[in-house]
């Protein structure tokens, strides 16, 4: 007989509790906040080639278009850059799927806030702002679900007041 496979279970709270308290639906200034990043690559992607279709004309502008991007695949430090920046735009979405799935929110349904993703030689490093309710323990309850939920291999929890 194959064994099931671990689940993680908050032992905090009982099941039928559990199914009672849900993730609280963020605001539509919340929702922006935490898409900002690809609000403004998309925005002003549209605007730029706008302006320079209308200024230069749309062969120059493809060309151009052509040139940036061969050049961020071809040169090794532009990928390199250019990879590092997405994964800190991709790493706080899963953090925040990590935080809803290991069961990390407050009492009213709010997850801890992501102030910051910065790029380290180790990978990403997450700067976390933890509501009432939530504490440093429930993360490291929570590590293995945060690690799958990020893709990663390992989790690291540090408290304390930035670094």
């Amino acid at each position: 007989m194959i064994p099931a496979p671990h689940r993680y279970r908050d032992s905090r709270v009982p099941t039928d509790l559990r199914r009672l308290i849900s993730v609280a639906a963020p605001s539509i200034v919340v929702a922006a906040w935490r898409w900002r990043y690809e609000i403004a690559l998309v925005s002003g992607l549209a605007v730029g080639l706008v302006a320079a279709i209308s200024s230069f004309g749309a062969v120059p502008t493809i060309i151009a278009v052509i040139v940036v991007a061969l050049a961020i695949l071809c040169w090794p430090p532009a990928r390199r850059f250019a990879t590092d920046r997405a994964w800190c735009i991709i790493t706080p979405h899963r953090v925040r799927v990590g935080c809803v799935e290991g069961l990390i929110y407050s009492s009213r349904g709010k997850i801890p806030i992501i102030l910051w993703t910065s790029h380290q030689a180790f990978g990403e490093r997450v700067s976390l702002y933890c509501r009432a309710g939530t504490t440093a323990d429930d993360f490291v309850s929570a590590r293995t679900v945060l690690a799958v939920a990020c893709w990663a291999q390992d989790v690291a929890i540090f408290v304390g007041c930035g670094s």
